[in-house]
């Protein structure tokens, strides 16, 4: 009897353990205060409010507060989008991948323009060395989307590609920063269209 009792009581701690990471992972972005840092599913975040408006960092990420240099750049030069590319449709994809239709409806409701914007940092031949995200402070995002964004990011291959010669011009530098904003809106019609490909096809005889 006591045996069975004390595995009753072992698997009661195990469950609200499982269930208070779960709740953690869960945090939605709207709940964090300027400066808290709060846990993901396994990474931790900190968050920081100016305005309207919240960025979401990756504690481990080393350049936060850290100014881009290119000491071999000429500081009024603007590469062109064929000299540093964004694959833009794969990261919608990704982003779509991770947040359900319902929420990406209500993100977007009455405001054509909302979006996030994902500041992702490379070396100098296209490799992502680390990503922040910045956006709206009353999103219903959690943290665990933001965590598993990320990790989709950082695991994707030739998602920004530097040319040769480009690579050469930024050598030296600390690290090189794209932000590319992605809009709700867009990603909605993204995910319809990839709710829709993976549709049954019915048999319009039976």
């Amino acid at each position: 009897m006591k045996t069975t009792s004390f595995k009753q009581s072992i698997l009661i701690f195990t469950l609200l353990i499982i269930f208070t990471f779960s709740s953690m992972a869960q945090r939605i972005i709207s709940s964090l205060s300027d400066g808290e840092i709060a846990k993901g599913t396994d990474q931790w975040y900190r968050a920081k409010i100016t305005n309207n408006q919240i960025l979401i960092e990756n504690t481990q990420n080393k350049f936060t507060n850290v100014k881009q240099y290119s000491p071999n750049m000429d500081p009024t030069y603007r590469p062109s989008k064929f000299e540093i590319s964004l694959d833009k449709d794969r990261l919608l994809s990704m982003c779509c991948k991770n947040v359900s239709q319902q929420q990406l409806e209500t993100l977007a409701l009455g405001n054509q323009y909302a979006g996030v914007m994902i500041n992702i940092r490379t070396d100098n031949s296209g490799k992502i060395i680390e990503i922040n995200f910045f956006m709206d402070k009353n999103s219903s995002l959690n943290l665990q989307q933001i965590e598993q964004i990320e990790n989709d990011i950082k695991l994707s291959k030739d998602l920004i590609k530097i040319t040769p010669n480009m690579q050469k011009i930024l050598a030296g530098s600390n690290y090189w920063l794209i932000y590319p904003y992605m809009v709700f809106s867009t990603m909605l019609k993204m995910k319809k269209e990839m709710e829709r490909s993976t549709r049954p096809i019915r048999n319009e005889r039976n």
